[in-house]
């Protein structure tokens, strides 16, 4: 879909799955991210398991800096899944093989990104970065899931990609 866009020495545009964060989320009002156990996520004290997160955490984001973590809700699931072997978009991006759900959207800020309206950035779903090679589906997996919840939307570093919580 993509065609290893990523890898590419010239722009593409982005295919379907390619949201603006202002087109699919509202400035205000609560937004949430759910990620498989296992996976880091940056916050004040360093890389920190998701699992082991509480709310009141200070969470660094791209958007704002530091924010709190409004609420945490662990449980099991049976997702489908996608998984990112390590620096498929540049180094340390991720940093390690990370294991994400389909509809994640993964902020992508990069010289191959070339929209219509000139951006740069785009939020793509982790199911239209597959490319069979670097980035694969993984089909239903039954895991441990966490789904972080904050004030409003934002951008989070999860083990090093930038994911949107919307």
């Amino acid at each position: 879909m993509l065609d290893n866009a990523l890898h590419m020495d010239t722009p593409r545009e982005v295919p379907a799955g390619v949201f603006q964060i202002s087109e699919i989320a509202p400035l205000t009002g609560t937004a949430a991210i759910t990620l498989f156990a296992g996976t880091t996520v940056l916050t004040l004290r360093g890389e920190v398991a998701v699992e082991t997160l509480i709310p009141g955490d200070r969470i660094i984001t791209r958007d704002t800096g530091m924010v709190m973590l409004h609420d945490l809700d662990i449980s099991r699931a049976s997702l489908p899944a996608i998984r990112v072997v390590a620096d498929s978009f540049g180094q340390a991006r991720p940093q390690r093989d990370t294991l994400l759900v389909t509809d994640a959207l993964v902020n992508l800020r990069n010289w191959c990104i070339d929209q219509p309206s000139g951006s740069r950035t785009a939020q793509i779903t982790a199911m239209a970065l597959v490319d069979g090679q670097s980035v694969t589906p993984q089909g239903t997996t039954d895991r441990l899931t966490c789904t972080l919840v904050f004030d409003r939307p934002h951008v989070i570093y999860v083990d090093g990609l930038e994911l949107c919580a919307i």
